[in-house]
């Protein structure tokens, strides 16, 4: 259901046409952001350290449709060695 997991700084919902809001968890269950969301809508989490979330998908009734999991690493820059 999400694209591009693990994820260095993005996330998007595939099939998320009842999706009203995502709500992500650390993983002990403290609620860290809210977003409403629209379909299609590309999601920015290069704020949130590297490790494990739950991400929460709630329908417009605010009932939860899926909680699934995501995994945020960080971002690996290439080294090039010169001579």
């Amino acid at each position: 259901m999400i694209g591009a997991d693990p994820t260095t700084d993005i996330f998007q919902l595939k099939n998320d046409t009842n999706i009203s809001s995502i709500i992500i968890y650390n993983i002990v269950g403290r609620q860290i952001y809210t977003f409403n969301h629209r379909i299609g809508e590309v999601r920015n989490i290069s704020i949130l350290k590297t490790g494990m979330y739950l991400v929460g998908l709630r329908n417009q009734d605010s009932a939860v449709v899926r909680t699934i999991r995501l995994t945020k690493r960080e971002l690996k820059m290439n080294k090039r060695t010169t001579k």
